[in-house]
């Protein structure tokens, strides 16, 4: 039983690194597709079978559609960030979806997913990381940036999201703070976090690598 489980995760984090990889190389878009099919099971036969149990349901829809993926589909999600929106390929028909829930065991596998389907324009509130620009340059002059936030949550229309927040540490110095209001929104978004919530800091490097010795 421990083997399956070592042997599990192992394969899991070997598929995310080489989706990452990927995405770093351009070959995969935000915008995630993921082929589904209906389900007419419960949810435990379908595990049973290998597959991943999953429910579509949206306001546009008439009811919730039981639907079901292979575990290779899965391992898509677990590289993207929380509530990302993906594209579901149910019997060739595409459907734009948010990932709302998505349950895992004790050891860490994933046992079911809901997906929340949205039409083209529809406000959502979706979580985009913030990636920060120039780190190598602040070590380079002994400082050391150090991120409170790895993403934050933006309310606009779902298919105008930014992949995410950029932001230039390149002019930052010693004891620099970034809060939410100094963040770059898109046009048409708005920023759901107060605006003196703490982002990133810059402290010196010697004192960054002591923290680090601390914690251990």
């Amino acid at each position: 039983m421990y083997l399956k489980i070592v042997v599990y995760h192992l394969e899991k984090y070997y598929n995310i690194y080489v989706i990452l990889n990927n995405m770093e190389e351009g070959l995969i878009l935000s915008n995630v597709v993921l082929n589904v099919s209906e389900r007419n099971e419960k949810g435990k036969k379908t595990r049973k079978y290998g597959e991943i149990p999953c429910v579509l349901y949206g306001v546009h829809l008439d009811k919730p559609t039981p639907i079901k993926m292979d575990k290779k589909e899965v391992l898509k999600l677990l590289a993207l960030p929380q509530s990302s929106m993906v594209t579901l390929n149910l019997a060739g028909k595409a459907q734009n979806c948010l990932v709302k829930e998505l349950q895992q065991s004790i050891y860490g596998k994933v046992i079911h997913i809901d997906f929340q389907g949205v039409n083209a324009n529809e406000d959502v509130k979706l979580n985009v990381p913030v990636v920060f620009k120039g780190e190598g340059l602040l070590e380079s002059k002994g400082l050391l940036l150090e991120p409170l936030v790895a993403e934050v949550e933006l309310y606009g229309e779902s298919d105008k999201f930014p992949e995410n927040i950029e932001v230039n540490a390149e002019t930052f110095d010693f004891g620099t703070k970034v809060f939410a209001k100094d963040l770059v929104i898109p046009e048409g978004f708005k920023l759901e976090l107060d605006g003196e919530a703490l982002i990133a800091t810059v402290k010196s490097l010697e004192a960054g690598q002591a923290d680090k010795v601390e914690d251990k």
